[in-house]
């Protein structure tokens, strides 16, 4: 390169004075160039202008995080910003290509993009068509870049509906860059960003069912951010999620890749605990269907495979999230300590700020779960939920290694049992082994397993007293809560009661203490159930005896009858 900054040929110490040293592939530029390319590119001179940015993206291009530690980056960005407005077309690219190059080394480098007005000139090129296809391949990468470290400068530019403007006339990769940027926006959004983003939400859900599996992806995940950021936003939850929108995550459900499947499980199950009404309009579009075709696949795959445990894991969320939150007076025993939280086994991983607002302000007001109202006026849509889920819950439940999957799977379980009527649990259960799968889950170490199953033999035997009472003898049900109740099964000894992973967390005074409430559990349910034997016992007493004394009745009538004949 002469002093001018024109390139030259030549390496080593002929052929003009050489900026560049190779180490290996390491590509270096020294600080005094990299000084004097900054002087040019600021000085608006256009004729050494050309052969500086050739030179700046061939050394940014070959660079590294680490190689650009002492790099101008601050400076570099704003003066190609001041000069990106009134540059030609081949000028233009290489600014734009040194961007691009300079977050692809350097991806913190994006914070210098803040400040200015580069960004908003960046998204003014996308809305001239002319040029606008020929740098898009540029600068939507870029976009994407920037996103990841300043999503909402991006948005307020309009480089989102910018880019949606382009979408039908770009290749499948370009595509792509769009739905990144886009989820990395969203995944940072607030309520306030309602209205900036409403113009590109049919364009989004368009995408759901594209045949390109990553921009389908992209647009789902597109959707979960939205449904967690606006949770608590029913009426603009519905204008995100319209009917049409539904239908086609309903369908997304049960017949996509497990990926694209996966994602659509995660919104509806937002939804589902969002609203009522939309929760209700699901199961009109049949999404108990979807559930339960999907519940019926995953019985038969293999659960080696890697994804297994995921589709297990977005299934029974959403199932979970159809059935209302348990009372807080018995969800308080579940949220001991060392026993796994069932209300933490409603899909609460990944949830956004919206979802954790709503459910502390519903804890706060002691409110009613409106999914408990949506059923007792529809008891019909609830015995349709239970009755696509109960036959598969408890091959599900075997079959899974995964303890937060059975962990979720129980606490649906639990949820049924509580929330059925008994002619409701009559029918569910009829052709299922629940009395032995209560008496395995006694037999369990897992306080939690435990802990559930004396709540649902509790409740089973209040709803259906002459049905379970004969099968809790038969099954052993009432000999392990005798055992448990009686310290049989070392309920004191926190070593072998309690997992290892808890026993680092809890120191054994504690253990001691949960351990004890729990025993005291094991008292009531004992006591309980023994009242309710009672009180049956009492019933079929009181029975003979009417019985014994109708009988006695009509003997008597018969001889009086015979007396008066005669």
């Amino acid at each position: 390169t002469n002093e001018a900054g024109d390139l030259t040929e030549g390496s080593g110490s002929g052929g003009g004075r050489n900026w560049y040293s190779y180490s290996g592939t390491s590509h270096q530029m020294s600080s005094q160039r990299q000084q004097q390319i900054l002087q040019i590119i600021s000085s608006g001179d256009f004729d050494s202008l050309l052969p500086a940015l050739y030179e700046l993206n061939e050394f940014l291009s070959l660079s590294t995080e680490e190689s650009l530690g002492r790099f101008p980056a601050r400076e570099f960005v704003e003066a190609l910003g001041n000069i990106l407005a009134s540059a030609d077309e081949a000028t233009e690219e290489l600014i734009l290509r040194a961007f691009l190059n300079l977050l692809e080394a350097s991806p913190r480098a994006s914070i210098f993009f803040a400040s200015g007005d580069t960004l908003q000139c960046m998204v003014s090129k996308l809305h001239d068509i002319g040029s606008a296809m020929e740098i898009a391949h540029i600068l939507l990468p870029l976009f994407r870049q920037i996103s990841r470290t300043l999503p909402l400068p991006v948005l307020n530019a309009g480089g989102i509906f910018a880019s949606f403007n382009l979408f039908p006339f770009l290749t499948y990769q370009v595509q792509r860059e769009i739905l990144y940027m886009t989820a990395n926006i969203f995944s940072s959004i607030t309520t306030e960003h309602f209205d900036t983003i409403e113009p590109v939400l049919q364009n989004i859900s368009e995408l759901v069912t594209y045949d390109d599996p990553t921009i389908q992806e992209q647009s789902l995940l597109c959707y979960v951010f939205l449904t967690e950021h606006f949770f608590s936003d029913e009426e603009k939850l519905k204008i995100i999620c319209h009917p049409t929108l539904l239908s086609l995550l309903v369908m997304i459900t049960a017949s996509s890749s497990p990926e694209a499947s996966g994602l659509a499980l995660r919104i509806l199950s937002n939804l589902c605990r969002a609203s009522t009404s939309i929760l209700s309009d699901l199961l009109d579009l049949g999404i108990c269907e979807s559930v339960g075709s999907i519940l019926v696949n995953l019985t038969h795959e293999s659960t080696q495979k890697v994804e297994y445990a995921q589709q297990v894991y977005n299934v029974i969320t959403l199932v979970n999230e159809f059935l209302p939150s348990l009372p807080a007076e018995i969800e308080g025993f579940f949220l001991e300590d060392n026993i796994p939280s069932l209300a933490s086994s409603t899909g609460r991983r990944g949830r956004g700020r919206g979802i954790l607002r709503r459910d502390l302000k519903l804890a706060e007001e002691g409110s009613v779960d409106p999914r408990v109202t949506l059923f007792e006026a529809n008891p019909e849509k609830l015995f349709l939920v239970c009755s696509k889920i109960v036959p598969h819950l408890l091959g599900l439940f075997a079959s899974s290694i995964n303890n937060t999957n059975r962990t979720k799977i129980l606490s649906a379980f639990v949820k049924i049992v509580h929330f059925s009527t008994g002619d409701m649990l009559e029918t569910l259960l009829r052709d299922l082994p629940f009395s032995s799968f209560i008496a395995r889950l006694m037999s369990d170490r897992n306080l939690g397993m435990i802990a559930s199953a004396l709540y649902m033999a509790e409740r089973s035997m209040e709803k259906l007293p002459a049905v379970f009472k004969e099968y809790f003898i038969q099954e052993g049900v009432v000999e392990k809560i005798k055992d448990l109740a009686q310290d049989k099964a070392n309920f004191l000894t926190p070593e072998k009661s309690v997992p290892q992973e808890s026993l680092e967390r809890f120191t054994p005074a504690r253990l001691a203490v949960k351990n004890s409430a729990l025993r005291a559990r094991l008292f009531q349910a004992q006591q309980a159930l023994k009242e309710i034997a009672m009180r049956e016992e009492g019933k079929e007493e009181k029975a003979d005896k009417e019985e014994t004394e109708e009988k006695e009745k009509e003997e008597k009538k018969e001889r009086r009858e015979r007396r008066e004949s005669g």
